[in-house]
């Protein structure tokens, strides 16, 4: 150039840059045409030239305009200098000076028509400056950098079968975690126009940027929001007529790491895509299930509505998909599958806890040899399980406790059933509220006569006795009421097999630790002679409240529909005159409360009149099912007799405690009062005397040397009452006179109150016995049974 075209080309003005930057292109034109080329690129390197740091921004513009003048006079021939051209101006897109940007983004886009798709070399460049510009400060430089952004756009659409989809890919991929959300922005208009080119092309890449677009959800731009919500909702859709095929393996994945998303819209919209994929492509995405589950459930409780019920329908896809085709599958994990099942076992909330055991009971149906041993963390999981608060919990629990219990080894169902028993030991609570319902549902699923006879052969190995006899009443009332085991019932009145009186011997002899449960099992299996018998036995035991409660029971179960059988047979006394034995007893037994009312007026509403109860002709034989009456009858007495002698022993145990808490009571009582004499001892004497004065009585004996004038003696004497006399003489090894008497309250007197304190510590002092009252209830029920005994026996004769 000669020295007045640059001197004009640098200037400060834009129109005389403008002016020069025509007369450049006219004579680069001339260059050209006549094809000196070397000109041409002299020119080209001294505008290249002006874009040193140290340049005034004048000539930085100046040579802007000026290679924007060069590429627009060299036309077709521009590829050849483009690399030549392109370089500076990239550099200046991050210059320190906004008009500079701004001018390079003028001089990009017209460079930008001329080449076309001769720039898409540079658009990794092109797009790098892009991206920073779409978040400039100053607005001139983003509206310049929208301008140029559209007609690179254009370019790469109209070229897009010379367009690098994969480097792009790779390119936004490292750019797509920004913040900023105009940069945002400008890479989902970017993703938008590969979207509306060829989203087939896009959708394979997907996995690489789904991340991104869905963290792009929880921008505080709604403009960013709604247009990744838009692109998301094409992909899907896309996905879901076939069109496209994604990797599904690695979608999931990235799904996986946003499903604990803390944004709701984040986590709402992982789930609908997952649930969408399923519809897509149900088999591909089977291997994934054991670390779906665990993700999902969760979820099923969710606070947020439309969430719960697009898990809930997540849920009921994967499961029908695992059910139908479970057998087809290969190397499904089966055991991871269930440790994460066995972990949503301490989920907090109960549809969790529930979909858990109902996926548990599906996978045992389906492969019942795959899964579930004793060995395994899952048995203890189910066992605690059982003291879940909601009804519905224990229930799958059962079911699938007991479907285990069928296919493995009796071994695994003996365990089951001592541990259950265990569980009842160590909270009483736990049996009182929830046992019912589990031996209820333990009969349904297993038969109730396998039940009942598994927990007669393991409560004959217990030695807590309490525990045992607080158990067998709950299962008698269960025995007796539970609709579940009427078959049990029906076995137990009608014994004809041998299989029958080996369950009814072992139930007896379980149940012989409860005297009121036994005898309601003979009422039951309608054996009334021999229950009438157990009366007698029970007689002469300890008859305390519990085991009048325990009638009182009884009494409410005959007046339930339970007996109605039983209260029927009342109306035939000549045949069962033991059953008015039985329930005459029991009101004997009773005393008379409301419960004694009731049976009393159940029997008066038999004609009592009738000669018929004590009939001479009658003969009465025990119920023909030859059972080992007599042996059953001796178990049930050294059963009992086993549990008065650990009463004792526990009575025993308790008073010697007693005994050591009062000894240790007395014992630190005496060195208390051993320090106050040490401290009465350090007193003045003139406190001393004071203190004897007003202890003793003025008298002429009180100035006698052999009387103890201790004010502490004194004062621990009328703390236990001792009164000081008169003649107050002590002769040493003489214990028959002593300083005072004794009185069984302090300040009191009474005549048969000991004389001495020696006679007092010796003196046989009457207690209250507590078990009087008890003893004179049961010498009393003793009593009346065996009148009503002899009177059966004089009617008789």
């Amino acid at each position: 150039m000669d020295h007045h075209l640059s001197r004009s080309l640098y200037d400060q003005k834009y129109e005389r840059r403008k002016s020069a930057a025509l007369e450049l292109e006219k004579q680069l034109k001339e260059f050209l045409f006549k094809n000196e080329t070397n000109k041409i690129k002299l020119i080209i390197d001294q505008l290249a030239s002006s874009f040193n740091k140290e340049n005034h921004s004048n000539i930085k513009n100046g040579g802007l305009i000026g290679l924007a003048a060069a590429a627009v006079a060299l036309d077709d021939q521009l590829i050849h200098y483009l690399d030549i051209i392109i370089k500076p101006i990239l550099s200046c897109f991050n210059d320190i000076d906004p008009r500079i940007r701004y001018f390079t983004c003028e001089s990009m886009y017209n460079i930008a028509k001329v080449s076309r798709s001769n720039l898409l070399p540079h658009f990794d460049q092109i797009f790098d400056c892009l991206n920073k510009l779409s978040s400039d400060s100053e607005l001139s430089v983003k509206n310049g950098s929208e301008l140029l952004d559209r007609l690179i756009k254009d370019i790469v659409t109209e070229s897009y079968s010379q367009f690098n989809l994969n480097h792009f890919i790779q390119l936004l991929s490292k750019r797509i975690y920004v913040v900023s959300p105009f940069t945002r922005m400008f890479l989902l208009s970017w993703i938008s126009l590969f979207d509306s080119i060829n989203s087939n092309d896009l959708i394979s890449h997907l996995p690489k940027i789904l991340d991104a677009l869905l963290r792009y959800l929880s921008d505080s731009s709604p403009d960013v929001r709604s247009a990744t919500q838009s692109l998301l909702n094409n992909f899907l859709s896309n996905i879901q007529s076939n069109q496209s095929q994604p990797n599904y393996f690695e979608l999931a994945e990235t799904l996986f790491n946003h499903l604990n998303s803390q944004d709701e819209v984040i986590q709402f919209s992982a789930i609908h895509w997952l649930s969408s994929l399923f519809d897509s492509a149900p088999s591909l995405l089977i291997p994934l299930t054991p670390r779906l589950i665990p993700t999902i459930l969760p979820y099923l409780s969710h606070h947020n509505p439309h969430t719960q019920h697009l898990v809930d329908q997540l849920n009921s896809k994967l499961f029908n998909i695992i059910k139908g085709s479970l057998h087809s599958i290969e190397n499904f994990d089966y055991q991871l599958t269930l440790s994460n099942l066995t972990l949503q076992l301490l989920n907090d909330n109960v549809q969790t806890r529930v979909a858990a055991l109902d996926w548990m009971l599906m996978l045992q149906s389906i492969s019942p040899q795959e899964i579930f041993s004793l060995d395994d963390a899952t048995f203890p999981a189910l066992l605690k399980t059982l003291s879940d608060p909601s009804e519905h919990v224990i229930k799958r629990n059962l079911r699938l406790l007991a479907q285990i219990s069928k296919v493995s080894d009796f071994s695994y169902f003996i365990a089951f059933m001592k541990n259950l028993i265990q569980l009842f030991s160590t909270d009483r609570g736990f049996l009182d509220l929830r046992g019912s319902l589990i031996i209820r549902q333990l009969s349904l699923s297993l038969g109730s006569s396998k039940i009942y006879q598994a927990l007669a052969d393991i409560i004959q190995s217990e030695d807590d006795f309490d525990f045992v006899s607080f158990l067998i009443q709950k299962l008698t009332i269960v025995l007796i009421t539970a609709p579940e085991l009427s078959d049990l019932r029906k076995s137990l009145k009608n014994i004809e097999t041998d299989q029958d009186k080996s369950l009814f011997c072992k139930i007896y002899k379980s149940w012989s630790h409860n005297p009121i449960s036994v005898f309601t099992l003979c009422l039951l299996s309608q054996n009334y002679q021999h229950a009438s018998e157990l009366l007698y036995i029970i007689s002469d035991l300890h008859v305390n409240v519990d085991l009048l409660v325990q009638v009182d029971k009884l009494v409410q179960l005959i007046e339930s529909p339970v007996f109605i059988g039983l209260r029927l047979q009342l109306l035939e006394p000549d045949q069962n005159p033991f059953l008015f034995k039985c329930l005459y007893g029991l009101l004997m037994i009773l005393p008379q409360s409301s419960a004694f009312m009731t049976l009393k007026n159940r029997l008066n509403a038999v004609d009592s009149q009738s000669k018929s109860l004590y009939n001479k002709n009658t003969e009465t034989v025990l119920k023909e099912n030859n059972l080992p009456w007599n042996d059953l009858k001796d178990h049930f007495k050294s059963t009992q007799l086993c549990h008065e002698q650990a009463k004792l022993n526990q009575s025993h145990e308790s008073q010697t405690i007693a005994s050591n808490t009062e000894r240790m009571s007395l014992y630190s009582h005496s060195t208390q009062l051993e320090e106050n004499d040490l401290i009465d001892n350090k007193s003045s004497n003139s406190q001393r005397n004071s203190l004897i004065n007003s202890d003793l009585p003025k008298t002429e004996s009180s100035s006698d040397p052999s009387v103890s004038r201790s004010p502490s003696i004194c004062s621990v004497k009328s703390r236990f009452g001792i009164t000081p006399s008169k003649k107050m003489s002590y002769k040493r090894g003489s214990m028959s006179n002593t300083s005072g008497t004794i009185t069984p309250f302090a300040n009191t007197s009474s005549p048969s109150a000991a004389t001495t304190t020696y006679e007092f510590a010796n003196a046989n002092i009457p207690s209250y016995d507590h078990t009087k009252e008890q003893d004179q209830f049961n010498n009393s029920t003793r009593t009346s049974l065996r009148r009503l005994s002899s009177a059966s026996l004089n009617y008789n004769n």
